[in-house]
């Protein structure tokens, strides 16, 4: 299964909104950071204690807990 998102995520320099959810992610790639574009996130609710520690790296992001 897919653990990380690739880096060229980072290319998609016009991405406003991103949606994990059905892929057991264990980190989100700096690259994600770069996104100036990038206003919200949604991850299962389930995947937010994995993936805390990089969330807390991206303050500007609204993040959306999707129910598992």
């Amino acid at each position: 299964p897919l653990e990380t998102l690739p880096a060229e995520i980072g290319d998609l320099a016009n991405l406003q909104e991103l949606s994990i959810i059905g892929v057991p992610l264990k980190t989100l790639p700096a690259e994600l950071g770069k996104l100036s574009r990038l206003t919200r996130l949604n991850i299962r609710k389930a995947d937010h204690q994995r993936l805390r520690t990089y969330i807390e790296q991206l303050p500007n992001l609204e993040i959306r807990y999707i129910p598992n």
